[in-house]
């Protein structure tokens, strides 16, 4: 089992554009492998033709705008396929990030288009959409809640959020704009950067914690907390002392990002560029997509069940 050092290792910037596009081309598959499952026969061989398209275009290894802008167009089809329904826990940030009083009534939309909105303007509707193939991507979720907060009147709560996201929400504005606006995409990279805690702030309780939990392929939903124990007290004298608390959404998508950008991120892209020889192709996109997908199932469950422990949390303490 490989080992984790916390300490922060990211890739160079390219690569880590370079594992935006190709991550993309991942989830893209994944939705239209999950749509054809959903759809009648004629749609599920379109979906498959678009998978193919998809893989080859990885494949032929082109720059990352070209590989982006092909995405893009392969994306744009999704509007003739079954709609499939967003993960229940986009719902859940909203609520745990803009509190109890946040209006239900904003409506969060999967959209065809690849490239997300701006997030400098007040949506004209009450409605915070997200690109389709990004939907089961939690660490691009808070660019959701920022759309979320402004559709529902929320808007002065933007600052609140930035705090409170730190880096998780500027690594998001990062990705979101890594080709539309690369000058901006960088910037707000360094700015994750800054806004990392130190692994040196905490032995336990931190997002490097949580990555190191992450490597091992286990949910990052809470953390153990407790005092010294005294090996010769009663059983029930060393529970007492131990308690297991939910993280907070904001360090487990830092952990997120921490552990993209300092092990997925070079493996994708690794894996990718040996895609180009059709020996163990099939074998590199099956990991390349396990890689993804693990981390997005982990990380979504992760979210899910810190969010049930809070609520239960807070009911004992009501009681």
């Amino acid at each position: 089992m490989q080992t984790w050092d916390a300490e922060w290792k990211p890739v160079p910037w390219d690569t880590a554009r370079r594992a935006r596009a190709v991550g993309l081309a991942c989830r893209l598959d994944r939705h239209l492998e999950e749509a054809a499952a959903a759809a009648t026969r004629a749609e599920a061989r379109l979906a498959a033709a678009l998978r193919q398209e998809v893989r080859q275009a990885v494949s032929a290894n082109p720059g990352t705008e070209d590989l982006f802008a092909k995405l893009s167009a392969l994306h744009e089809q999704l509007a003739y396929l079954p709609r499939l329904p967003l993960p229940a826990g986009i719902a859940g940030l909203l609520r745990d990030l803009l509190g109890p009083a946040w209006d239900g009534d904003v409506v969060v939309a999967g959209v065809p288009e690849l490239r997300w909105p701006s997030l400098e303007r007040v949506p004209a509707r009450p409605v915070a959409v997200i690109p389709l193939a990004e939907a089961r991507n939690p660490l691009m979720w808070p660019l959701v809640v920022l759309q979320g907060a402004a559709a529902s009147g929320l808007s002065q709560r933007c600052e609140a959020l930035d705090a409170a996201l730190g880096a998780a929400l500027a690594f998001a504005r990062a990705e979101a704009l890594f080709v539309a606006d690369e000058p901006a995409a960088r910037g707000w990279w360094r700015a994750g950067e800054q806004r990392l805690p130190r692994p040196e702030d905490g032995v336990s309780g931190t997002p490097w914690q949580l990555a190191a939990m992450l490597a091992s392929g286990i949910l990052i939903s809470g953390y153990r907390r407790g005092g010294r124990v005294d090996p010769e007290a009663s059983i029930y004298e060393q529970l007492a002392v131990v308690r297991d608390e939910p993280a907070e959404p904001a360090d487990i998508l830092t952990a997120g990002w921490i552990y993209w950008y300092n092990r997925t991120a070079a493996e994708l892209v690794e894996l990718a560029d040996g895609l180009r020889s059709q020996e163990g192709a099939e074998e590199r996109w099956a990991r390349m997509r396990s890689l993804v997908d693990s981390l997005d199932d982990l990380l979504c469950r992760s979210l899910d069940v810190a969010a049930i422990h809070r609520f239960y949390a807070a009911e004992g303490a009501i009681r």
